[in-house]
């Protein structure tokens, strides 16, 4: 890993008196949640080794984030434009935790597009993991962030993904899914998502990602 981005995560993390955030972006099914656990286990592990303390570190997921629909025709939803986001509430949350509170952020229910009235609380800790394909978008959450990691992945292995998911978790048909996929998704993508690339710190192909970045930066702290 290139000693310019080590010494980049040094310097903030030891200067830092907020919490440290690191934001996942990337199209659709481009693994970022996976990602975001096993960053997550391996900063944790790191922890745990050098300075003997367990550490929960929380994930926050954008999706959580999606504005409600009452439309019925999964077709016509179009989730991969940023006014689907509640962008505003995102900020004030992740403001919110940064500077070192503990939030209640909303629980979205997928197979009928609305929040469901519990909540989900997330605890503040010196390290944050968040992860959306809006995340660099909006420039107030983008300067909230203390790295950013963008996950560029092959658009069939997306797809391919997307459709086991959606398939398996979320109540959908082949059909469905892959009318959405080309009416919304796929364009939607390079207009919005692709462009992203050039706000983040690093960019990571195919999941290819370093964990001994990671590793130095708990070493180091």
């Amino acid at each position: 890993m290139n000693n310019q981005i080590k010494e980049y995560f040094y310097n903030i993390i030891i200067n830092m008196s907020t919490s440290f955030i690191i934001g996942l972006c990337g199209g659709s099914a481009s693994g970022k949640t996976s990602a975001a656990l096993l960053i997550k286990k391996n900063i944790e592990i790191r922890i745990k080794k050098k300075n003997n303390i367990k550490i929960d570190i929380p994930i926050i997921n954008m999706d959580n984030y999606y504005k409600q629909f009452t439309n019925n025709n999964n077709n016509d939803k179009n989730f991969d434009t940023p006014n689907a986001i509640d962008l505003d509430l995102f900020y004030h949350h992740l403001l919110k935790i940064k500077k070192g509170y503990n939030i209640l952020i909303p629980k979205y229910n997928f197979i009928n597009h609305t929040r469901e009235e519990s909540c989900i609380r997330i605890k503040n800790t010196k390290i944050i993991i968040v992860e959306g394909i809006f995340l660099f978008y909006d420039k107030r959450i983008l300067d909230l962030l203390s790295y950013k990691i963008y996950l560029d992945i092959y658009p069939f292995k997306r797809l391919y993904r997307r459709i086991l998911r959606d398939y398996q978790s979320r109540n959908r048909t082949l059909k469905d899914i892959l009318i959405q996929y080309f009416k919304y998704v796929h364009p939607m993508h390079y207009k919005y998502i692709e462009p992203l690339k050039k706000k983040s710190d690093i960019i990571i192909k195919n999941n290819k990602l370093d964990f001994n970045i990671f590793n130095d930066i708990i070493n180091k702290n």
